[in-house]
């Protein structure tokens, strides 16, 4: 079963286009007719010549990652094609899938390319001739081949072409910042820290056994990769809780509420996180674990929170056997990558 492949490096050999795109494996597929159809005629050339020139129909052709039952779609070519002697076709390719996502204020706005080029079934190449988003500013080739296994075909209405996608692009990084300083302990537990810079929070998983037992959380970096970082933190006792918080598309963390104290105040001056609370711009989740842990009078409270302008992205902190400090990212909303 083919399954798709994506590579993303940066390129240094050009002074504006800096990335360059090599995807492998994608597969069109195009329905003629048909309730599932995905393209339409509009223009009828017979109607006007003794021969189809002019022709013109309207695509939304699906694009997935590879050719078995499990595929997703993971963009569509939506534009035309018209009969000109040979097909002349233009059309949008639109990432909409999370992975090529990028965000302009709360919303996250899918990448494109631009593809314009000449003949549908026969093998060859369609260049492109711009892009916006993770692509922006892109200029290469996709080049096509009618895939020899396609999917289960009922009749011969539909066609599968296979993509390669050779381009450059332009890639801005992103001014994620560290916020300083982190909460909680100074020198409890082990530093940690991301290795790549974020633009995107996925998701945030909490275990809890009354402190914060252990701190998961995964984001999409610069180049498009996801990253997991975590557990920071064993993990607590059998009966610990994990609440997992799942960003929305249109979902960011504005702020990060908490306390922290000693883990126990008669026998260890050792400090840990003992509540959470994440706050985005469309709800509340928490407090997690117990603000009151040990008593109130052994915690103390600090709040993270960043202008109506940014999000926060990721985070850093300290842990060893809990959850010991805890600091943020925070990445201008309103940049267009």
């Amino acid at each position: 079963m083919a399954i798709a492949v994506y590579n993303i490096s940066r390129y240094y050999g050009a002074p504006v286009e800096n990335t360059r795109i090599d995807f492998q494996k994608l597969y069109l597929r195009r329905i003629f007719n048909g309730e599932n159809s995905n393209q339409a005629q509009i223009i009828d050339g017979h109607a006007h010549t003794a021969s189809p020139f002019a022709t013109t129909s309207v695509n939304n052709w699906a694009i997935y990652d590879g050719t078995g039952a499990g595929a997703s779609i993971v963009a569509r070519a939506k534009g035309i094609h018209v009969d000109v002697d040979n097909w002349y076709i233009s059309f949008v390719m639109v990432f909409d899938t999370k992975r090529f996502m990028f965000r302009v204020g709360q919303f996250m706005i899918p990448s494109t390319l631009a593809i314009t080029g000449t003949s549908m079934a026969e093998p060859g190449e369609w260049a492109i001739v711009g892009g916006t988003g993770y692509f922006a500013m892109a200029s290469g080739v996709i080049k096509k081949i009618v895939y020899v296994n396609p999917f289960s075909f009922k009749n011969d209405c539909e066609q599968v072409q296979e993509l390669t996608i050779e381009a450059f692009c332009r890639t801005q990084p992103q001014p994620a910042a560290r916020i300083e300083p982190p909460h909680g302990s100074e020198n409890a537990g082990i530093v940690r820290d991301i290795t790549e810079l974020p633009q995107y929070l996925e998701s945030v998983t909490i275990t809890t056994g009354g402190v914060i037992d252990a701190f998961t959380f995964s984001y999409i970096d610069q180049a498009g990769g996801r990253q997991t970082v975590g557990p920071w933190g064993a993990g607590g006792p059998t009966d610990a809780v994990t609440t997992t918080i799942r960003m929305r598309p249109s979902e960011f963390v504005r702020a990060i509420h908490g306390t922290w104290g000693k883990i126990d105040p008669k026998i260890s001056e050792v400090i840990v996180i003992t509540s959470l609370t994440i706050v985005t711009n469309l709800q509340t989740y928490g407090p997690i674990g117990d603000p009151n842990y040990m008593g109130k009078e052994n915690n103390t409270a600090f709040s993270i929170e960043v202008p109506p302008n940014r999000g926060i992205m990721g985070f850093y902190g300290r842990s060893e056997r809990y959850l010991n400090a805890i600091g943020v990212y925070a990445m201008d909303l309103g940049l267009v990558q």
